[in-house]
């Protein structure tokens, strides 16, 4: 059908002293969420299709249509094969939608009839239906005057048949034969009574089921359903908030019908699938988060009632629309420094963020000494002491939520030390003793391939060069400072000794003769000691590479003193015109198998022993001693010129075996010692009971007792011994012999004895 229409009818009644306002608008400007009553005859099976109505629902008779008295349940008027009816479907287009069709008369009057219960206290209802005059401008030709238009009376009463106020509509207007039906719907309003939420709802035919021509009808999407003020709900602060913030969402009614609406807030976190209530039902038409969390993110809304009571039944009350609110997390924030630090380092300032949306936080940093900084990890170079404190990071995010973190910072004092004092250089292979007054440093050398310095703070110049010396002192902090000189090594040098055998002419430029700078840049001084000397060739004494001549035979000791770097070096070589030296080093005495070094200062020689079965020297001037015995060690130089050592080869001292004329010995008597060696010397252990005499070995005994006699040989090789026990005895102690009278006559006898045994 096209282009209903809905009739707004209104009235004003009173029943029982109770009077019913039928409001100007016959339909509700907003209802609850779900009607209390609906019919609206259900979906046929197919579109010729006819049915029944609820039982008791009204007093017509099913079927035969075409006759007063008679109804249908159809999609189709053309169901009732009324010729001179309209064409048409239910007021929904629905092709298979059922409408209730009735032929008005035979005396049946109540179209529609049915009991709601449960009604909310304090409301306001509203009864209306569809309804379509299915006579056409053909059902007027066949009633011509006598047509009646149909007319429907809306009642409403309580359970015990009382009418409580009924409104009834004008006449419906005609439908077009071919149809569509000419659909209206036609409706009124009405406070519940105090104390009453059951009521009967009846539509029934104005004439009173009398016999009419025309007054046929269809009737659907009967409907009650309570009346409700449109309702909007208003963040009034913002919608996307962080953490901690206020949310405030106030509800505005419109049309209200109800004098103490009862509010309950909803909140729903999948999207309006499902809601459930926050809080507890109120009169207050607002709902205010103080201190937001995530967790009250989400969709919210409010039901609005008659009452608190009204607020669980769907047929009472209607809900808002939705609010978005958004709860942003703060974000979290960390921070941290790489203190604590020495003076002079960077501090650095770091920040790890969680939360918002990565690269759009903004960073507002404030500190120790006024620091402020608007970068994610600030640094401070060079810092000082006064940097040291707290340092604050506000971090916002996208959102505009923020949070803070704070760290101590800590950048300790750097020792204070004192500059290194002592000379700036010295000449390689020897010392230099540096010094500093701050105590407690430790000293280094960046190249230690020119010089080195120990603990103490003395350098050994090693070669020439430069290197820093440093001095570094370390506080209770960890802090360090280090202090530098410049340390310059100069070196000059010259071999030990040069031998001439031609003119006596040396020349210092060339190998192996020439000196060795240790810069290329400098000057000279040459001295020479000893015979008379000449520079030649145009040089002189402050030449790098003079030319000398010397005296023939002679022995001279020339000195270069080379200074660079206002550091003076001298170096020394004995010259040999045509000369020798004495050889020294060794010993003039060797035991057999001992290797010792000969020297002799003139270079060039060569070394050779005039006896090598008792002597071998090797041309390095080392000396092997192979067996005892004597052997000249000669030096001759390049000139030929030769000079000799006398040395003696020893071995190790061998004692043979003494004899001893016995080894026991009594006092008295003589006991002689001998051996075959010689060159040693005789000793007694015990010179008590004998004594020896050292070089003869004459032995001479003194009491009885024991001793040793020994024979020593030593020599610078060593010492050997032979040795031999001696026992000296005590004689017998004899009594006097007794004669008994010492006399007797010749032919006589005489007997003597003796008291000492043994005799």
């Amino acid at each position: 059908m096209k282009n209903p229409t809905r009739i707004l009818l209104w009235v004003l009644f009173s029943i029982a002293g109770f009077t019913q306002q039928l409001q100007a608008q016959g339909l509700c400007n907003s209802s609850a969420l779900q009607p209390v009553f609906k019919q609206d005859f259900g979906t046929a099976a197919s579109s010729t299709a006819t049915s029944k109505a609820p039982p008791g629902s009204t007093n017509y008779n099913y079927g035969n249509v075409g006759t007063d008295g008679n109804y249908i349940v159809t999609p189709y008027v053309q169901n009732a094969n009324k010729s001179d009816w309209a064409k048409g479907g239910d007021h929904t287009g629905n092709p298979n939608g059922n409408m209730f069709l009735v032929n008005a008369g035979g005396n049946d009057s109540i179209y529609f009839r049915d009991t709601v219960r449960n009604l909310c206290d304090g409301s306001i209802f509203n009864f209306s239906a569809w309804l379509a005059n299915v006579n056409s401008p053909n059902t007027q030709s066949v009633c011509g005057k006598t047509l009646v238009y149909a007319r429907v009376v809306f009642k409403v009463k309580d359970l015990n048949g009382n009418l409580l106020g009924k409104v009834t509509t004008p006449n419906l207007p005609l439908s077009p034969a071919a149809g569509p039906l000419n659909w209206n719907q036609y409706g009124f309003q009405f406070a519940l009574p105090s104390g009453m939420n059951s009521l009967v709802l009846e539509m029934v035919d104005y004439y009173g089921g009398g016999a009419q021509c025309g007054n046929d009808l269809a009737l659907d999407d009967i409907l009650f359903t309570a009346c409700t003020p449109n309702v909007t709900a208003n963040i009034t602060t913002a919608n996307s908030v962080c953490v901690g913030s206020k949310a405030n969402i106030v509800a505005n009614l419109v049309n209200n019908p109800f004098t103490a609406p009862a509010y309950q807030w909803q909140k729903s976190t999948d999207n309006g699938v499902t809601w459930q209530n926050v809080g507890a039902p109120t009169a207050n038409a607002s709902f205010t988060i103080n201190s937001v969390q995530v967790s009250d993110n989400g969709l919210y809304r409010v039901l609005v009632g008659p009452n608190a009571n009204s607020l669980t039944s769907a047929s009472c009350i209607t809900a808002s629309n939705t609010i978005q609110l958004s709860v942003h997390p703060l974000p979290t924030v960390t921070i941290q420094s790489n203190g604590p630090i020495c003076a002079g380092n960077t501090l650095n300032l770091t920040s790890t963020v969680n939360g918002g949306v990565t690269g759009n936080y903004t960073y507002s940093w404030t500190g120790a000494n006024g620091f402020t900084s608007s970068s994610a990890n600030p640094s401070i170079a060079n810092a000082t002491v006064a940097a040291s404190g707290n340092y604050q990071l506000t971090l916002t995010d996208n959102y505009g939520c923020s949070n803070t973190a704070q760290v101590n910072a800590t950048v300790n004092p750097l020792p204070v030390v004192n500059p290194i004092t002592g000379n700036n250089g010295a000449c390689a292979g020897t010392t230099e003793q540096l010094s500093n007054s701050t105590p407690g440093g430790v000293w280094s050398s960046s190249n230690t391939g020119v010089a080195t310095i120990d603990n103490t703070g003395k350098v050994t110049a090693i070669a020439a060069g430069n290197t820093t010396i440093s001095y570094t002192v370390t506080n209770q902090y960890g802090c360090s400072v280090t202090v530098n000189k410049n340390f310059t090594v100069n070196s000059v040098k010259l071999p030990p000794a040069i031998t001439d055998c031609n003119n006596g002419t040396i020349k210092f430029s060339d190998a192996p003769n020439a000196p060795a700078y240790g810069s290329n840049s400098g000057t000279y001084l040459w001295t020479v000691a000893g015979g008379n000397t000449n520079y030649v060739a145009g040089t002189t004494n402050t030449s790098a590479y003079p030319q000398i001549k010397f005296d023939n035979n002679s022995i001279d000791t020339v000195t270069i003193a080379f200074t660079a770097n206002n550091i003076t070096c001298t170096a020394t070589t004995v010259l040999y015109i045509r000369s020798t030296a004495p050889i020294t080093g060794g010993a003039d005495t060797l035991c057999v198998g001992a290797t010792v070094s000969f020297v002799n200062p003139v270079p060039g020689g060569t070394w050779s022993s005039s006896n090598t079965n008792v002597a071998t020297i090797n041309q390095s001037g080392l000396v092997t001693a192979v067996a005892a015995g004597n052997a000249i060690l000669n030096y001759t130089n390049s000139c030929g010129q030769t000079v000799s050592r006398n040395i003696v080869v020893q071995a190790k001292p061998i004692v043979s075996p003494i004899n001893a004329s016995t080894n026991s010995v009594c006092l008295g008597n003589t006991v002689t010692v001998s051996t075959t060696s010689t060159g040693g010397f005789w000793t007694s252990s015990n010179t008590n009971v004998a004594t020896i005499d050292s070089l003869n070995g004459t032995i001479k005994l003194l009491q009885p007792g024991t001793t040793t006699i020994t024979y020593t040989i030593q020599n610078k090789c060593g010492v050997a011994s032979q040795s031999v026990t001696i026992t000296v005895n005590a004689l017998p102690t004899v009594q006097p012999i007794n004669t008994n009278g010492g006399q007797v006559c010749a032919g006589s006898s005489l007997t003597v004895s003796n008291a000492t045994p043994g005799g």
